[in-house]
């Protein structure tokens, strides 16, 4: 869980620096890079239901470290005015972090797709 939280601050931090800083270029602030660091977690979860949970815990820690680091950096910028409404975020980070999660768990244990969902056809 140390690794989801601690990887999560710190995409979340470059991610707005990154948005702010000329000739900052990492390619991470971007939703699939946050989508990909809750798979990673999730795959280095012991199992599934950890997996979900480090998956949304990063991404939370992400949206945290990106509103602290505005918060702290930019006290003239009002948190709704960079992508909208927070709340909304964080809710996104939650599903979308547990599903990452759930989903870099199963791959690991090649369980992926999960059973009784089967890959298009031809």
């Amino acid at each position: 869980m140390r690794i989801a939280l601690a990887s999560g601050a710190v995409l979340g931090v470059l991610s707005r620096i990154e948005e702010t800083t000329d000739g900052f270029y990492l390619a991470i602030s971007s939703n699939e890079t946050w989508l990909l660091t809750a798979f990673v977690v999730g795959a280095l979860a012991r199992d599934v239901e950890w997996a979900a949970l480090a998956g949304a815990a990063a991404l939370t820690a992400a949206n945290t470290g990106y509103y602290a680091w505005i918060a702290i950096t930019e006290q003239a910028t009002e948190l709704h005015a960079v992508a909208g409404p927070v709340v909304p975020w964080y809710a996104l980070g939650v599903t979308g972090g547990c599903v990452f999660g759930v989903a870099g768990a199963l791959a690991r244990l090649r369980r992926f797709p999960p059973a009784g969902v089967s890959p298009p056809g031809p």
